[in-house]
């Protein structure tokens, strides 16, 4: 019944659409049968039938009425409601292939604010990745990459900030006239920050420190064996 479950939206596009009443009524009819797993269903000839064993002889009855309306309904040689359903799924698959996909950079950015946090470094590390294949999106975003570096550098999960470390190293290396200049001011302002800080907060201010030292560490290694 889950696939079923499926048809219901575009059946009810159907019944809001379609101008004929009697493709209106069997679309109905559909509804009913498989929102209630086809215990009830609504006739085109306005009686409800339930499956039961009870009720078999109105069956009959609502059944031989409904071969006469369908003689008289020949005449307009409606259109088979498969096809209409089929058919008013075009324009949706036509809609959604003509909205613009969410490039891999966009879906990262986005997914570096998750609530998870396995999200949070994958997207950092395939931020990392588009840095050092020379994707022209991230490395056209650098601000955006330093202020999103700035925000997890600090997460206490070493997953988290470990890929910020590397984030960030990638970036120096790749664009080290944007990049060290930043990691400069960054590293100062919290040696600054240490000495006035109080003997709560001594303790990340030590570890922020001590990372941004790492990524200038890691720079100069890298840009040294250019």
């Amino acid at each position: 019944m889950d696939a079923a479950n499926q048809l219901l939206p575009l059946l009810q596009r159907v019944v809001d659409t379609h101008p004929d009443a009697s493709i209106k009524q069997t679309a109905t009819d559909i509804q009913v049968l498989i929102a209630t797993h086809g215990h009830v269903s609504l006739s085109s000839c306005g009686s409800v039938t339930v499956s039961s064993a009870q009720t078999e002889p109105s069956k009959h009855a609502s059944a031989n009425g409904c071969v006469a309306e369908a003689d008289d309904d020949d005449k307009l040689t409606p259109k088979p409601l498969i096809e209409i359903i089929s058919s008013s799924e075009y324009p949706v698959t036509e809609q959604s292939s003509s909205e613009s996909t969410p490039s891999v950079f966009q879906t990262a950015m986005k997914e570096v604010t998750h609530v998870l946090v396995p999200v949070r470094g994958h997207a950092l590390l395939t931020l990392r990745r588009l840095v050092d294949s020379g994707d022209t999106e991230a490395l056209n975003s650098v601000d955006k990459l330093l202020l999103v570096c700035d925000k997890t550098v600090d997460d206490p999960d070493s997953y988290v900030y470990l890929n910020t470390v590397q984030l960030l190293a990638s970036l120096a290396a790749r664009l080290p006239q944007q990049t060290l200049p930043w990691l400069a001011d960054k590293y100062l302002a919290v040696s600054q920050c240490q000495a006035a800080a109080a003997d709560g907060c001594q303790q990340s201010v030590a570890e922020r420190r001590m990372k941004l030292g790492e990524v200038l560490v890691k720079t100069s290694s890298a840009l040294g064996n250019k």
